[in-house]
């Protein structure tokens, strides 16, 4: 892989795995309300998981937006797992908690996931905003990489990365 397309490769796959662990908190909830509580054992590993990739690859693209959603997805899951544990629940004990619970977190990351989603990280000053290719140096502006034009004072006021 070329290192001018890493980070907008990241940045899908980022996108990618915050729309799967939202899609996965509405399948988790839908299970538990349509057929039983206990098929939390198979989404809440699949949605803490899915959170802490997306936390990991939302950090390499810096994409804040994204790892935070995926922090509330690892987080809604290991909170649910502690008070499973914290309070000896069975089936019939968490069934309800989830259920509110879970309603509740579905409607709550929504305004985050959106942000997420609609609003993706602006690149580095030294980066072609289309490719991510390196443009320090350059003596047209225009990048080189995928010929997608910037404006002659970018050249100007380009500092040397740190």
């Amino acid at each position: 892989m070329h290192i001018s397309t890493r980070r907008p490769r990241l940045v899908a796959v980022t996108r990618g795995l915050i729309a799967l662990g939202w899609f996965t908190c509405i399948m988790a909830w839908g299970l538990v309300v349509l057929v039983d509580v206990e098929s939390v054992l198979f989404t809440g590993p699949i949605l803490l998981v899915v959170g802490l990739l997306s936390v990991m690859a939302g950090l390499l693209a810096k994409y804040g937006r994204a790892a935070a959603v995926g922090a509330c997805y690892a987080g809604v899951s290991l909170f649910f797992f502690l008070l499973v544990v914290i309070f000896d629940w069975g089936p019939g004990e968490a069934e309800q908690p989830f259920l509110w619970m879970g309603g509740a977190f579905n409607i709550c990351i929504i305004p985050l996931f959106h942000s997420a989603w609609k609003i993706p990280p602006s690149p580095a000053p030294h980066e072609c905003a289309h490719c991510g290719y390196f443009l320090y140096g350059l003596t047209e502006p225009r990048c080189p990489e995928c010929g997608t034009p910037f404006p002659l004072e970018k050249l100007a006021m380009m500092k040397p990365p740190e």
